[in-house]
């Protein structure tokens, strides 16, 4: 997952932390059935949650696309002036 807010919002729904500008957050997730009792995220068309060591490989979802968020711009050392 990237800077995009789509994904910073899968991020957050997994627990995991919300990738800034320029910054990428990877995870091994597995598709999930409602009720599986733990934190998932919808990709793909389908329900995902972060694998745990038992779980099988499986093909990973597609993440959503979108251009990075204004907010995500304004990480760092505040507004550049000129």
């Amino acid at each position: 997952m990237g800077d995009y807010e789509a994904h910073g919002h899968i991020a957050r729904q997994l627990g995991l932390p919300v990738p800034r500008e320029g910054e990428f957050v990877s995870a091994w997730v597995v598709p999930v059935a409602p009720g599986a009792g733990k934190p998932v995220a919808e990709m793909d068309g389908g329900l995902w949650s972060l694998a745990s060591p038992e779980d099988p490989e499986h093909p990973a979802p597609m993440l959503p696309s979108h251009l990075p968020t204004e907010a995500s711009s304004e990480h760092g050392d505040g507004p550049r002036r000129r």
